[in-house]
């Protein structure tokens, strides 16, 4: 029997303690078989000051998951809970980021960030660094779109990934490329919701994925990451 060799690991929500410590097993195992596995880690903890998982898997994280992640995608929640830093501007962002460094992360994204003078819009911020500890630092704003939709997220994980592996791991790059396509696939799927003559149920909330296939993957960048 000969195991088999993995390149990447994706994992997002994961709501039970002991299938998060399964999770280290498994990166564990992946890693033994090659070292240069990426493993990105969205560690989807709450939102909005609330948390969705025990306080338990938090301190997984922290102790066990952040320090083995090639690239973390927290939101603003879930970076200052890991972090132990409020995040309220760019400055507090970018230090929680460093947090992040200090654990041994080389990408990190914060997502969906609100800022007091911008309640229009959300900021992305990124941060990059490489061996020679040199950073690339960015943000990308967005406006935002009104409506409901169901697994962004896990959309944006599975996509920044990917850009990862075919842009040699330039993060800036990799989330002009993902914005790009996030936002025409939201843009296609509000459209069809407001085609619809009822209140749109869960299964209408899905992404239009298929229709949007061209923007996956051939995306139009229309929003150009901005230095810090």
């Amino acid at each position: 029997y000969q195991r088999r060799v993995h390149g990447h690991l994706l994992t997002g929500y994961i709501g039970n303690p002991e299938v998060l410590k399964a999770v280290v097993e498994v990166l564990n195992v992946l890693k033994s078989t090659n070292s240069k596995c990426t493993y990105l880690c969205d560690p989807v903890l709450g939102d909005n000051g609330v948390l969705y998982v025990p306080e338990e898997s938090v301190q997984i994280y922290r102790q066990k998951i952040i320090p083995s992640a090639s690239i973390v995608t927290p939101n603003q929640f879930e970076a200052a809970t890991l972090s132990g830093i409020v995040i309220n501007s760019i400055p507090t962002a970018l230090q929680a980021s460093d947090w992040f460094h200090c654990q041994g992360v080389p990408h990190v994204v914060i997502t969906s960030m609100e800022l007091d003078q911008d309640t229009e819009g959300l900021t992305l911020v990124g941060s990059s660094k490489n061996t020679d500890n040199h950073f690339d630092r960015f943000t990308i704003r967005v406006s935002k779109l009104q409506g409901y939709f169901s697994g962004t997220g896990d959309l944006f994980s599975a996509l920044l990934l990917a850009w990862m592996e075919n842009t040699n791991s330039n993060l800036r790059k990799s989330c002009e490329m993902v914005i790009a396509s996030l936002q025409a696939v939201l843009n296609e799927t509000k459209s069809y919701q407001e085609k619809l003559s009822v209140e749109t149920t869960s299964r209408e909330r899905e992404l239009r994925l298929i229709q949007s296939k061209e923007h996956i993957t051939n995306p139009n960048v229309l929003l150009i990451a901005q230095n810090i």
